[in-house]
């Protein structure tokens, strides 16, 4: 069996979806899977393809074989499933990182009604994405499979804090410059540390000196940085987006009503307050998460179920 990765679009490094799918081919390869990728348009996607073609085969088209291929794609562009891979009769996998880009194709819910179905699997990254693709499109339970997030220890550890609330810049702008605004005038002892388009190590080392991380992303499937954040020792408000709703816990997380600018402001004068104020149910539940999304976890979640892919699916 090899496992065909159709990636798309550029790489951004603060895109979360893109480093899990690229983590699991590594974990994937690590226990001898046989991965390979496969672009919809190759010269589109030169900032993915130069970063990956020395560890892994790219195949064409024409070169996947339904016998012993089965292809992973974006719930975003599943298109590709249906236009490209359905015809051939080449299996696929619709790896389902959120919700909201569940219905971004050009073709008609019927069709992506119909694709969901007639895919091998699904795996998604949360229990909200879950609940969403069983609703959105009737798929039994039995089809949907969880891959757990993972977090990497060496990069996300605490360090002594300075007073530093950081935040992602690329989602929901105008939201952002608004608590800033807000956050600068009303607490000036503080630095306000917008992260945009930095690579993970510096965003994790920005998060290891921070003692407050406002999350503004959303609508998510998951939502990794709010977890990154906090087992770097970081205090987190802001949205769920979803799918942080399994692990955004108080106190150390509080979680604020999407886009609700009051509720904001409000939730973050009491934060403030109480910033260095601990508890020993803290570092208990900090601890739960560590094991939790531990990069063992990941790793073991996936190579799990591509294992049970291979003992169901194919005569190999």
């Amino acid at each position: 069996m090899r496992i065909v990765f159709n990636l798309m679009n550029h790489f951004n490094p603060m895109s979360g979806g893109l480093n899990v799918v690229i983590n699991a081919m590594h974990h994937l390869k690590e226990e001898n899977f046989e991965v390979c990728i496969y672009y919809y348009a190759y010269e589109q996607q030169e900032s993915i393809h130069l970063g990956l073609e020395k560890n892994f085969k790219r195949l064409t088209l024409d070169e996947l074989n339904p016998f012993t291929d089965i292809v992973v794609v974006a719930e975003e562009f599943i298109w590709i499933a249906h236009d490209f891979l359905k015809p051939r009769g080449i299996k696929y996998i619709i790896f389902n990182q959120g919700i909201s880009a569940c219905l971004y194709s050009h073709n008609p819910y019927s069709e992506h009604k119909t694709t969901y179905h007639e895919a091998t699997s699904i795996l998604v990254n949360s229990l909200h994405t879950a609940r969403g693709v069983e609703k959105l499109f009737d798929v039994p339970a039995n089809k949907i499979f969880m891959h757990r997030m993972g977090i990497d220890p060496s990069m996300y550890y605490p360090e002594p804090k300075e007073y530093i609330a950081s935040c992602l810049a690329y989602k929901n702008g105008n939201f952002v410059r608004f608590i800033e605004h807000y956050f600068k005038d009303k607490y000036p002892d503080w630095r306000f540390e917008v992260i945009n388009l930095l690579p993970k190590h510096e965003t994790a080392a920005i998060f290891r000196k921070s003692k407050l991380f406002l999350a503004f992303g959303g609508p998510e499937g998951f939502g990794l940085p709010p977890l990154e954040a906090a087992l770097c020792g970081c205090k987190v408000i802001g949205f769920t987006g979803g799918g942080g709703e399994e692990y955004f816990k108080s106190p150390i997380f509080t979680a604020v009503n999407f886009m609700d600018h009051i509720d904001f402001v409000e939730k973050l004068d009491t934060v403030i307050k109480t910033i260095n104020v601990s508890y020993l149910e803290d570092q208990e539940y900090i601890t739960y998460l560590r094991n939790h999304y531990s990069k063992e976890q990941s790793k073991d979640s996936i190579v799990r179920f591509f294992s049970y892919i291979k003992e169901n699916f194919f005569n190999i």
